[in-house]
């Protein structure tokens, strides 16, 4: 780097180190400088004093004459200063240089300039992003001065994806959980769900749920309206999955889910986003979507991530406000397929960002299944008052820590675990549940162990409780409490108290079975452009989804 790289405001090396040059230096004018007042002027209406000085760069050959003119003494500028900068003139002339900066023999340019100068302000700029590099580009060769904030393994959100090149807009909320090998969407189609390059419009827009289990590779579709669920694997090219080179996939981290791997990330600055504080980073990509690269597409992308300034909270877990979350990523792309080129533009707001506790009843598969699919079952624990001890104002806890026991000691998903209701019954404690059967097709996520069939899982859990050694924890105001369920106990029990259904006479509008494969089509397609992903985050205290039927 030389001189002449910064020929507005100079440039010169301290100590091995570069800095731009004083005031003093950059206008050539004040201590150090033989200038000469001339006298008083009037410009633009302005009683200015004149100034003249001779100027000569050596590294320039260059000798100019430098006239500045300031407000005068006394009187005052709109920006309430006075002896401002008004105007300068410089006239002269430089020796020409060559592309690399080499002086051309008996070559001289004759210099004639006049700048004006309004709203000279002195002191400190007042906006604090004037000194950075406009948002969306990308310098060649910069390098980030700040890494990005660190992405929990289990959070969730709502987002609001802006098309805005189609002008449409699209809502969803979505649960990721790395440590549970779990997945969970939960939006509203619209005519713009795109099935195998046409458009789905299905008979109603009721609302969907999709479930992603990665512990049996199995993924279900669920229409909360009508009661109608699907299952299908879980498709290689989700957002939350990743391609293996034998064909199967994995559950991808929440890194890579949010697309934040495999790139450049470089810091831009600080920015404004809805009204709040925001840090900046901006990466370009070739590799996304994965869908549209597969079938033979030359994507470039640039994508600018925001998140909040770490002095910024909002409402959080149970153990702090969030900080340092997410708030938008805007992504704008060019499509070339053959001669067809494209171009998007999509800006995707994100909500309510937050590390939390699992609700396990999002996690709901139930409907995939038939009355001759499920098995209703109840036992009773060993110590009496154990309601009021363990369960009273702590229901959630509760049923998450118990339905992952009957997970474990029945060797099954937690998945397959439903319907956990608790209740004194003459002192004693009784959970009432359902146990599901194993899915009717297998999936395609590596390390899936062979599922146990509902017979088999009730079996190990009665070999369990009548062994005696169905033992368990249960957080309850920071303490822990570990229950044994009584030997014997566990039956059949027809009259489990789930919750209450609708009424027989009530008529549903819904997705047919066929609509609903559908839409898992389209789920799939929107999943890329989508590109993001959010879920919860377990509390210390509440492991959530405990048990795993992985290698």
């Amino acid at each position: 780097m030389t001189n002449t790289t910064f020929l507005l405001f100079g440039f010169h090396y301290e100590n091995g180190e570069g800095h731009i040059n004083s005031v003093s230096d950059i206008f050539d004018f004040g201590n150090g400088y033989n200038d000469s007042f001339i006298g008083t002027e009037m410009i633009r209406g302005i009683p200015v004093d004149h100034w003249r000085g001779c100027v000569y760069k050596e590294y320039l050959n260059m000798t100019l004459i430098s006239d500045l003119y300031f407000s005068a003494e006394g009187y005052t500028m709109p920006s309430g200063d006075n002896q401002v900068l008004v105007r300068m003139t410089i006239n002269g002339t430089v020796q020409n240089v060559t592309e690399d900066g080499k002086l051309i023999p008996d070559a001289f340019t004759n210099v004639d300039m006049s700048a004006d100068y309004f709203t000279f302000e002195k002191g400190p700029a007042k906006d604090e992003f004037v000194f950075q590099v406009p948002l969306g580009h990308l310098c060649p060769g910069r390098n980030s001065t700040s890494p990005m904030p660190t992405i929990p393994k289990q959070f969730s959100a709502r987002r609001e994806i802006v098309k805005m090149d189609q002008k449409k807009v699209h809502y969803f909320e979505e649960q990721f959980d790395a440590e549970a090998k779990l997945v969970r969407y939960y939006f509203i189609p619209n005519n713009d769900t795109s099935v195998t390059g046409g458009h789905w419009n299905p008979y109603d827009f009721d609302p969907v749920e999709i479930i992603h289990d990665y512990n049996t590779g199995i993924g279900y579709i669920i229409d909360p309206v009508n009661l109608n669920c699907s299952m299908m694997p879980i498709y290689k090219f989700s957002s939350d999955s990743q391609s293996q080179p034998d064909g199967s996939i994995t559950m991808t981290n929440a890194t890579t889910y949010l697309e934040l791997e495999n790139a450049n990330w470089v810091y831009e600055g600080k920015a404004i986003v809805r009204d709040i504080e925001c840090h900046a980073w901006i990466a370009k990509r070739t590799d996304w979507p994965k869908m549209a690269i597969s079938q033979g597409y030359e994507v470039n992308s640039t994508w600018e991530y925001f998140f909040t300034d770490l002095e910024w909270t909002a409402d959080g877990s149970k153990m702090s406000s969030e900080k340092g979350r997410p708030v938008r990523v805007e992504i704008q792309a060019t499509w070339k397929l053959n001669d067809t080129i494209n171009t998007t533009h999509e800006v995707q707001n994100i909500y309510h960002f937050m590390k939390a506790s699992h609700e396990v009843h999002l996690f709901d598969i139930q409907n995939c299944y038939k009355p001759k699919e499920t098995k209703m079952l109840a036992f009773m624990f060993n110590g009496t008052n154990l309601y009021n001890t363990v369960v009273l104002n702590n229901t959630r806890q509760f049923t998450t820590d118990v339905r992952n026991a009957i997970a474990k000691y029945a060797k099954v998903s937690a998945l397959r675990v439903v319907d956990v209701f608790a209740d004194d019954v003459k002192g004693h404690l009784k959970v009432w549940f359902s146990l599901l059967d194993k899915p009717h097709i297998m999936g395609d996520v590596t390390g899936v162990l062979p599922q146990n069939n509902l017979t088999v899982a009730y079996n190990n859990l009665m070999n369990a409780i009548n062994a005696g050694i169905m033992k368990f924890n249960v957080m309850y105001k920071q303490r822990t409490h570990t229950l044994t369920v009584r030997s014997k106990s566990l039956v059949e029990d027809g009259d489990n108290p789930i919750p209450p259904q609708p009424p027989a006479d009530v008529v549903h509008k819904g997705y047919s079975s066929g609509a609903m494969v559908g839409l898992a089509i389209a789920m799939i397609l929107i999943g890329g452009a989508l590109g993001l992903g959010v879920g919860f985050y377990l509390w210390k205290h509440n492991k959530g989804f405990s048990y795993q039927v992985q290698e």
